[in-house]
């Protein structure tokens, strides 16, 4: 067989078309010899059918007349064909007549019912039995099988050695001349087209096709090795020209190239000097966040062995002893062959960019860190930043305000007007500082102190507002608080005084009343008169009690309460209230809440004063009440919050007075919250109050565990 024959695809296409062409002969063989089979099969079959009309009624008249001779030669007659090999007449389940010999093995058996008729009636005198042997059907059958597998043999390798021909002649000569010419293909030079020795009449197919791709492959090789050559001198002008410093080592750590900022750095004039030298001859990195002991040119050999990108922006270079400064580096491995081969090394100067990014960082730390809160705008008032101290004050978090207007703060006429001001001043290029009002996401009002100032561009224009705004919330209410306390102490020491001096004389006037009422016969409407003075004396005497309470409060009848028990025995009853009065209930208690050393009743009267207040703010349209328990370091909370009216700004400055109510005049007297306050205070706690007009209002009140 000629060396071609022998070649790699003929070889793959001749053993493919011989395996494919076995298995489509044997399939077709199996097929034949299953039908062939069958067809067989279905002969005996026909064959013992047809004894019923043949043979059958010749069998009953001899079988009915018992004559031996006929009945022997009629079992012959059906033995005589080649597959029947055994037939018998068996009477009364005993055979009486056969013929042949019975098998056991490889049969097909068929057992008909000899009827006779009698008198007009049929009867049944014997049955017939005939086997018929299938061995012969095997052995005829494996004879056929060897002659179409020797025919289908023979087909197959005459056809196989057709096409090995006509693959050769067609094809593997072909590819051979591809792949010689392909061996010899040289980009650095133009060269001929591959032509192949084909008649040209005939229409191109795939292997032209195949000729052109590779002349075609051939020509942009050439190009391109001309573009390399153009580009490789544009890299090097773009190297030459960049800002940073490039050079580029080989695998052992050589120096290959560098370009024009590199020698400026290390005072070279050209790149001889420093050509083929070892790189750590002439530069020295050191991380500084992390000194290697092995070296400082571990990051460039990481960088070849690793076949990785490095990057490191915080290493320290030292050029041959001639220049020192922090710099960022980035080292490439290249690639020769599928092998890493060197790499390629960028650096530059960071040091004026160290001490931004620490002025930076040292600034971002201060803002982040500051108690106060920082926003900056553009000139249109749309926020750029904030800090995390304005997204604990304002609610918002940085990614909901950023890009959005100021006025999603708030929309208050005392902010909005606020921001105008600012606005006004910080066109003019002016500062300004002021106190602003509004009420934060969380529904709390605050008070906040702005120095706002402007930020101006390169063209002196205004770029940029920045705001810093300090909570003086607490301040004012620790003012106010102050304020109030001192009202109440002077009050407190008014109070005893107007009890004591009121109670002698009023006592006097009772026990005068109830003389006069003993003594006296008096008409009716002097009883009556009589008896409304002593009710109004009992009412002061009432009035002068609740003086009395309001920083009397007894310390040695305190003991330790469960504050949420008596909470839900308050709640429950006066539950017959809220449901008249349309008002809907929501109690939250913290579930290991220590109990309170106080005065439970005082307590008591406390809370039910809230809800009482509460309730009144919210009719007659109802609302909801939630009242919630909870620890706070070493205090307890209580807090009680209804949907009512609310309490305008100005009221909130005077509600634990004496006397002041926000009440119709007959309603109360105006010393609800004025001795709750007390109660609150002698236990060293605290009551707070925080409310929005038309909104609703939470007493809050803090008692020590």
């Amino acid at each position: 067989m000629p060396s071609s024959f022998s070649s790699s695809i003929a070889r793959k296409l001749v053993w493919s078309f011989i395996l494919l062409s076995t298995v489509v002969a044997l399939f077709s063989t199996i097929v034949q010899t299953y039908i062939d089979y069958r067809h067989e099969i279905n002969n005996i079959k026909s064959y013992l059918s047809s004894l019923e009309k043949t043979y059958l009624p010749s069998i009953a008249q001899n079988t009915w007349l018992m004559d031996d001779a006929q009945i022997n030669t009629l079992l012959e007659g059906i033995t005589n064909r080649n597959d029947i090999v055994y037939a018998a007449i068996a009477v009364d389940n005993n055979v009486r007549w056969s013929s042949g010999h019975k098998t056991n093995i490889d049969k097909l058996q068929t057992n008909l019912p000899i009827l006779y008729t009698f008198h007009g009636k049929v009867k049944t005198i014997g049955t017939l039995t005939v086997i018929a042997d299938l061995k012969q059907i095997y052995n005829k059958l494996l004879r056929h099988i060897a002659i179409l597998l020797l025919t289908n043999t023979v087909k197959t390798f005459v056809v196989a050695g057709l096409a090995l021909l006509l693959v050769q002649r067609l094809i593997t000569r072909h590819l051979q001349t591809m792949a010689s010419h392909v061996a010899k293909i040289s980009f650095d030079k133009p060269q001929t087209p591959l032509k192949l020795q084909r008649n040209q009449s005939k229409k191109p197919d795939e292997l032209d096709a195949v000729a052109d791709a590779l002349s075609s492959m051939q020509k942009r090789g050439y190009e391109s090795y001309n573009a390399l050559a153009k580009g490789e001198q544009r890299l090097r002008l773009f190297l030459d020209s960049t800002e940073e410093g490039v050079f580029g080592v080989d695998k052992n750590g050589s120096i290959l190239f560098a370009n024009a900022k590199c020698l400026e750095i290390i005072g070279q004039s050209t790149d001889r000097a420093i050509i083929g030298k070892p790189m750590s001859d002439v530069f020295s990195f050191r991380r500084i966040s992390k000194t290697n002991a092995k070296g400082h040119n571990i990051p460039l050999h990481k960088a070849i062995l690793s076949c990785q990108t490095f990057s490191c922006e915080d290493s320290y270079l030292n050029c041959a002893g001639k220049s020192c400064f922090f710099s960022a580096l980035r080292a490439y491995p290249t690639y020769s062959n599928g092998t890493c081969s060197g790499a390629v090394v960028f650096f530059h100067d960071t040091s004026d960019e160290r001490a931004m990014q620490h002025q930076m960082r040292l600034l971002q730390e201060a803002m982040n860190n500051s108690p106060v809160s920082i926003l900056i705008t553009d000139k249109d008032f749309t926020i750029e930043y904030v800090n995390p101290g304005f997204e604990k004050g304002s609610g918002y978090s940085m990614s909901e305000v950023i890009g959005r207007n100021i006025a999603i703060l708030s929309t208050e006429d005392q902010f909005l007007k606020g921001v105008r001001q600012a606005s006004l001043n910080i066109s003019q290029g002016k500062t300004w500082q002021g106190e602003i009002h509004y009420t934060n996401r969380t529904n709390q009002q605050r008070t906040v102190n702005v120095l706002a100032s402007p930020l101006f561009s390169p063209d002196g224009e205004v770029s940029n507002l920045v705001a810093v705004f300090r909570d003086i919330t607490s301040e004012i209410e620790l003012q106010e608080q102050l304020i109030i306390t001192q009202r109440l102490e002077a009050m407190s020491r008014l109070s005893a005084s107007i009890a004591h001096e009121f109670g002698n004389p009023l006592i006097g006037i009772r026990s005068l009343l109830k003389d006069f009422q003993e003594r006296l016969i008096l008409s009716k409407d002097d009883e009556t008169l009589l008896d409304i003075a002593e009710s109004e004396c009992g009412r002061m005497q009432a009035l002068i009690g609740d003086f009395q309470d309001f920083y009397g409060a007894d310390k040695k009848a305190r003991a330790l309460c469960d504050i949420r028990n008596a909470i839900d025995n308050v709640m429950i009853l006066h539950q017959k209230i809220f449901i008249d009065q349309a008002i809907k209930t929501v109690i939250n208690h913290t579930k290991e809440l220590p109990k309170l050393f106080c005065r439970k009743d005082q307590i008591t009267q406390v809370i039910l004063n809230l809800i009482i207040n509460a309730v009144d703010a919210m009719t007659p349209d109802g609302g909801t009440l939630t009242i919630t328990t909870s620890l706070k370091t070493d205090k307890i909370s209580i807090a009680i919050e209804d949907t009512g009216c609310g309490i305008s700004r100005e009221d909130q400055e005077h509600i634990f007075e004496p006397f002041f109510s926000t009440k119709p005049e007959v309603e109360g007297t105006g010393l609800g919250l004025s001795v709750s306050f007390g109660i609150v205070s002698t236990h060293g706690g605290n009551i707070s109050c925080s409310s929005r007009k038309g909104v609703g209002s939470t007493f809050t009140i803090l008692l020590p565990v």
